[in-house]
C-alpha cells in the first residue's frame, strides 16, 4: 500500500472512533492524552520521533448480541528500534485489555502528534477532561519500511460533535 493510503486508513479508523463518542454525562473517564517529549537520542534520519498517546470512551456494538456499550479506546505508537506502529487498543474500563484487543492501524510510523482545541478556539498540546475538546488535530508521519527515506506526513482535523457548545 502507498504511504498516503497507510496514513488515510489510520485517519479513517481514528475518525470512526471520534464519531462514536458518548455524551460526557454518560462516562466517568473522558479524554486523556500524553505528550511525548522528543529526545536527542530518539531520532530517525535526524527527525525527532513523536509518540503521543490518546485515550477516550466510545460506543461499541457487540456483534453477537447487537447491544451497545461504552468501552475505551487507546492510540499509541509501539517501537522496536526506529520505525514504529500506530496501535489501536479497545478495552472495558476497569478490566485489563485482552491480548487480541490491540490492532496495528499504521506501520512505519515516524511520528504521531496530537493537538486539542479548547472552548476558546486555541490549540493545546494535551487534554485531560471529562468533556471532549472541540476538535482534535492529528499529524501522522509514515515511512516506507523498505526504503525509509520515502516518507509521507499528513494532518487531519476532526471536529467533535459532543464537545462543549456543540449541538446535541
Amino acid at each position: 500500500a502507498s504511504l498516503d493510503a497507510e496514513a488515510d486508513a489510520a485517519f479513517d479508523v481514528l475518525r470512526t472512533d471520534l464519531q462514536a463518542l458518548p455524551h460526557p454525562g454518560y462516562v466517568e473517564e473522558g479524554f486523556e492524552s500524553e505528550r511525548s517529549e522528543a529526545s536527542a537520542d530518539a531520532l530517525f534520519w535526524r527527525i525527532p520521533l513523536e509518540d503521543d498517546r490518546l485515550g477516550f470512551p466510545i460506543y461499541q456494538t457487540d456483534e453477537a448480541s447487537g447491544l451497545e456499550s461504552i468501552v475505551r479506546v487507546r492510540y499509541y505508537v509501539e517501537r522496536d528500534g526506529g520505525l514504529g506502529a500506530l496501535i489501536r487498543e479497545v478495552y472495558v474500563p476497569g478490566e485489563p485489555p485482552d491480548e487480541d484487543a490491540a490492532e496495528t492501524i499504521a506501520r512505519g510510523v515516524v511520528g504521531f502528534r496530537l493537538m486539542f482545541m479548547d472552548d476558546g478556539g486555541e490549540w493545546r498540546d494535551g487534554w485531560e477532561a471529562p468533556e471532549p475538546p472541540r476538535a482534535v488535530r492529528a499529524a501522522l508521519t509514515v515511512a516506507d519500511i523498505g526504503a525509509p527515506e520515502r516518507q509521507a506526513a499528513r494532518e487531519r482535523v476532526f471536529a467533535l460533535s459532543n464537545a462543549p457548545g456543540a449541538a446535541l
